[in-house]
């Protein structure tokens, strides 16, 4: 028998239809006055276009412009309404603003995540002025802390940002405000606006798909029945003038049929609900990209007609069928697992963490084009899961969709962080709209998987148990309970690091105040910054390790941009203005290079390129090694099952955690990913005094392998000694070979190295060589050539292979013709090994590579190599 869905159409009703007005805005501040605006527009780039601001991506310029942020910024036009009463509606008025119509105060806006209704009364026949004022917000921020100083919060703040106080009474980007990977900005923005002109207008639809029933959670290493039966909701926003009667039409693909009902709708009433019955047959799961072969995510387009006499509108959502639960089932030994199971079946998590796209979003720089570009590079690493973190934004819907089409995971966080926020009437009333709108938009997506409440805020902001009944009226009270009035399947969890709700009560409360950050139970966050990050003692064993990273910054090519050569020095004032401040140049990122590699500091661009190329590899060893040991931890005891390093993105160009430059390039980290991510590895580590190998094998079939255990010399790569092991894994297993850290005969740590390679027998879906790095251990010590020679050959057009005449330890490729991709980067190369690169260029108009420029551990300088 085909399954049953049933479709519940809501009706919300109200005056007027839409029809946009992006054009003709003039907008306005203390020292300037710009003609010609249109919609959407950010007040920063916008300036910055027209000449009016210096980037404050250049120089150091950003530290300057914090009074800009402290004026009013105005948006004006006029504007003619066709009727007595009409609705403006605004979407993204992104600070504190109030709406003038004909100078007087309409609508005070409070909230950068709703969407506003504001009604205007036509006043004559002239077209009246209508101003959108954005007021200046720290001065805003201000009053609101005086006026509510009873209430009882507390906010990370770093003393660079001491000019942007009181974030968490202001509802808008927190990173905004100064974070530790990015400066004060928060430039006011302005998105579409909408007046309500026509006699009716389908404006949303916003569906809902449930599982009549969902797997059972049986434990990380066991898989459900698959889901089979749905139900879809959907709720329909109209707009209507006049008591109409409305043909609703839902085409559904996937059992393509036509299903019709009526609406009767009068003038003032909001809700209508109409039942229909819909059968279906047949339906694909969606599946993350990981699980199919050469196909993609299953998404069914389903189309809502609304018509009346005259004529019809509609809207269609991409719908996906799938269950996602956060399972958490006891281990029998007083803590709990803690895994993804998608459509019935636990997932290894492989992630990243999101931050805003950047610090002044306007359609021309955060689009879908960048979207893309950001997961494709995601999804060639292996990742099957992005986090959107609670101290940005709702991404747009083009984000969701994108996740949704190349089946990339998401979770989604409430956007707080790092604090704790008021919880006065008119705040909690704010916040449960916020969570109402974004949750009504957002929740037809395949893409997400789980909402979270915050970032970090119950770790580290409510130790104090004053700080409590203020947080659990915001967190549970109104930010919980909403997501679940809204999207009640979704797996929902409190704040991430979390121990997840309390078993013992039916209301939504914590488990554990005190251990936030377990390892017997749902997630942690953990960054290793004075110690030595590669060590596998000082890495914890985690259920789920949502944060982890180290910073580095980015390439030469990216930052010669906005800097000048008086700036290329690792101590001048514009590079430690770009540090990340929970890593500082002199205190943290200096001394762990210095565990790896000798680096003078002196003035000079030899030094500072080498500054910027050892701080990528820095981040590389301390990440991936990081997300090895998680890797290796899913078969011992403490079962890991999913790990998201601190970060995807970067916001601008200067230092950070991520893997991926602001403007695409990718850091040598996202090299190492791919490896790290990788179905079937192998990781190497000093572990009790000996050396560690381990085999993984995260895949449905059997490996059968011949594993070298190897020690080559430093200069000449000769193989001196090979311990041969045949190794025999069982789907998803891993298996352990222990070698003496002391080297062979004729060896020392200084003039040999190891390395550990797999040789499959059989089946492989490894993309790159199944071979362990260097032991970060031997880096500094091991005597490499400093100078070696590079012979480069074209094989295509953007490709080539690369030989050098001596052992090359970290090889970094760059270029500044073009920007793209070497694939691969980040090399260990053996002399007389030809290593075929590709450059996948991000432009369709770049000509052909003539040359190539290298770095790697041993060399002091960058060397041009030309190709052949």
């Amino acid at each position: 028998n085909d399954p049953t869905m049933m479709i519940v159409l809501a009706v919300l009703l109200a005056l007027g239809g839409a029809v946009r007005i992006d054009s003709r805005w003039n907008m306005t501040g203390d020292l300037f006055s710009l003609p010609n605006v249109t919609l959407p527009a950010n007040a920063v780039p916008l300036l910055v276009a027209r000449q009016e601001l210096a980037n404050p991506y250049d120089q150091l310029n950003f530290m300057n412009q914090y009074g800009f942020y402290n004026q009013t910024i105005t948006f004006r036009r006029r504007l003619h309404l066709s009727s007595a009463f009409q609705v403006l509606r605004l979407h993204q008025v992104d600070g504190i603003a109030q709406v003038r119509y004909n100078h007087a105060v309409v609508a005070n806006l409070s909230n950068s995540f709703h969407s506003h209704d504001v009604v205007l009364q036509k006043v004559n026949d002239t077209a009246a002025l209508l101003e959108i004022v954005f007021l200046p917000v720290f001065k805003q921020a201000g009053i609101l802390a005086t006026n509510h100083h009873d209430q009882l919060i507390e906010q990370t703040q770093y003393p660079e940002y001491v000019s942007c106080q009181n974030r968490v009474f202001v509802r808008k980007t927190q990173s905004e405000w100064g974070w530790n990977w990015g400066p004060c900005a928060p430039s006011p923005r302005l998105g579409m606006v909408e007046l309500l002109d026509q006699n009716w207008q389908l404006l949303n639809v916003f569906p809902q798909v449930r599982a009549l029933t969902q797997p059972a959670c049986l434990g990380p290493n066991i898989s459900s029945t698959l889901p089979s039966s749905f139900t879809v909701t959907f709720e329909l926003e109209v707009y209507t003038a006049t008591p109409t009667t409305f043909n609703v039409t839902v085409l559904s693909a996937w059992d393509s049929k036509t299903y019709q009902s009526t609406l009767n709708a009068n003038p003032g009433q909001r809700i209508y609900l109409l039942n229909l019955t819909i059968s279906t047959s047949n339906i694909r799961l969606w599946w993350t990209h990981d699980f199919l072969s050469n196909t993609s995510p299953s998404h069914y387009p389903t189309t809502v007609v609304v018509s009346d006499q005259h004529a019809s509108q509609n809207q269609t959502k991409q719908l996906g069928f799938r269950t996602i639960q956060l399972c958490q089932p006891s281990d029998g030994q007083g803590g709990a697992y803690f895994y993804v199971a998608l459509n019935g079946v636990p997932i290894f998590i492989k992630g990243s963490n999101y931050i805003p796209a950047d610090i002044f979003p306007s359609p021309d720089r955060v689009n879908g084009t960048l979207f893309q570009q950001q997961f494709v590079a995601a999804i060639a690493t292996g990742q099957n899961f992005i986090r959107v973190w609670g101290g940005g934004e709702y991404m747009p819907n083009t984000f969701y969709e994108i996740a949704s089409s190349l089946g990339l995971l998401v979770w989604q966080e409430a956007m707080f962080a790092c604090a704790v926020y008021p919880s006065y009437s008119d705040f909690l009333t704010s916040v449960k709209l916020e969570i109402t709108q974004q949750v009504r938009r957002l929740r037809h997506f395949a893409s997400l998987a789980v909402w979270c409440g915050n970032n970090e805020i119950e770790a580290n902001n409510v130790r104090d148990v004053r700080l409590r009944p203020g947080y659990v009226q915001l967190n549970y009270a109104t930010v919980m309970s909403t997501i679940q009035q809204y999207d009640p399947d979704r797996a929902l969890w409190p704040s991430s690091p979390s121990n997840g709700f309390n078993t013992n009560s039916s209301s939504l409360m914590p488990f554990n105040w005190g251990q936030a950050q377990s390892t017997t139970r749902g997630d942690m966050h953990y960054y290793i910054y004075y110690d030595a990050c590669w060590n596998r003692s000082a890495i914890p064993s985690p259920r789920m390790m949502m944060e982890f990273g180290f910073p580095s910054y980015p390439s030469y090519d990216t930052l010669q941009e906005y800097s000048s050569p008086s700036d290329w020095d690792i101590a001048s004032n514009w590079t430690t203005a770009r540090e990340d401040l929970n890593c500082r140049n002199d205190k943290c990122l200096l001394p762990m290079i210095g565990r790896i590699a000798s680096l003078n500091t002196s003035a000079g661009l030899v030094n500072f390129r080498r500054f910027l190329y050892l701080s990528q590899v820095t981040q590389a060893i301390c990440v991936s090694n990081q997300a090895n040991h998680f890797r290796e931890q899913r078969h011992q005891r403490a079962q890991t099952m999913g790990i998201a390093y601190w970060q995807l993105n970067s916001e601008w160009p200067g230092a950070s955690k991520s893997s991926l430059e602001r403007y695409g390039r990718w850091k040598l980290l996202h090299h190492a990913m791919m490896d790290s991510y990788a179905n079937q590895l192998v990781t190497t580590a000093v572990v009790d005094n000996a050396i560690r190998t381990t085999i993984i094998n995260d895949v449905s079939q059997p490996l059968e392998a011949t594993v070298a255990l190897q020690w080559h010399t430093t200069q000449s790569g000769t193989l001196i000694h090979s311990e041969l092991h045949p190794i025999s894994l069982q789907p998803f297993s891993a298996a352990t070979l222990t070698s003496s850290l002391t080297p062979p005969a004729n060896c020392t740590w200084t003039t040999c190295f190891f390395l550990a390679d797999a040789e499959p027998h059989s089946f492989s879906l490894s993309s790159r060589a199944l071979r362990s790095s260097v032991l970060p251990d031997q880096l500094k010590a091991g005597a490499w050539t400093p100078n070696v020679s590079f012979i480069a050959k074209r094989t295509d057009v953007d490709a080539f292979k690369l030989q050098a005449n001596a052992v090359v330890v970290h090889l970094q490729l760059t270029t500044d013709q073009c920007k793209g991709v070497f694939k691969p980067n980040f090399l260990t190369v053996l002399p007389g090994v030809s290593v075929q690169v590709v450059f996948q260029p991000f432009e369709d108009e770049c000509l052909p590579l003539t040359q190539v420029t290298v770095q790697h551990l041993a060399g002091l300088a960058a060397e041009v190599v030309s190709l052949g």
